[in-house]
């Protein structure tokens, strides 16, 4: 009798022991998707920018929603912002809209103007961009300053850890002032001023560097 009690006691032991093991190798398993599941819930989460100065650079192609004015311009945009965190940066820039058609009175302007961009996570990174300033044409940049505004969305695509492609559309509103001469016969020429609005919509693509 009590050698069937040891041999019973001894297998319990054994038993209780394997236990122990089976349930360590678990925990170590455990461990190890945790791990996992952290590094690639961090991956999904990092940064599409850092903390910090940025530059970005702009190309884009633009034509006019008003039937009555055919307007489509060239553009290129150069802005220097901070980017606060990954959702959010405000910056200054500076532009050029070269008009292709050549009846304009203009065939360059300047916009200079703030930016702000906000942009969501890695997994859908998508961006709303708004652009407020003013605008002149190069006889008169200073004299006869015109409104100025964008709004944009579009997408990024990482390039790189501090690089990034920027494709979207864009809602450009410009008001232009320009003045030119005009012949009045008689060997006499008049000056004449006026303005022009142009409302457009924009194809745009750039790089991001941070």
């Amino acid at each position: 009798m009590k050698q069937k009690l040891i041999l019973v006691f001894i297998a319990i032991i054994i038993g209780s022991i394997n236990i122990d093991v089976i349930a360590q190798e678990l925990n170590i398993i455990d461990d190890k998707s945790e791990t996992i599941l952290r590094s690639t819930s961090n991956e999904d989460k990092s940064d599409l920018f850092n903390k910090g100065y940025k530059l970005h650079l702009g190309l884009g192609y633009g034509a006019s929603t008003t039937g009555a004015i055919n307007e489509e311009f060239i553009k290129f945009d150069f802005i220097n912002s901070y980017q606060f965190n990954n959702n959010a940066s405000l910056g200054f820039g500076v532009g050029l809209r070269h008009f292709i058609d050549k009846k304009n009175n203009y065939s360059k302007v300047f916009p200079i103007f703030l930016d702000l961009t906000t942009n969501t996570s890695n997994r859908f990174p998508i961006y709303l961009s708004a652009q407020f300033g003013f605008i002149a044409e190069t006889d008169c940049v200073l004299e006869y300053p015109g409104i100025y505004l964008k709004i944009g969305i579009g997408t990024y695509f990482r390039l790189s850890d501090k690089l990034a492609l920027k494709v979207g559309v864009s809602y450009d509103h410009m008001t232009i002032y320009s003045s030119y001469w005009s012949s009045c016969g008689f060997g006499y020429n008049d000056l004449i001023f006026g303005h022009e609005e142009v409302n457009a919509i924009s194809f745009n693509i750039g790089i991001s560097f941070n």
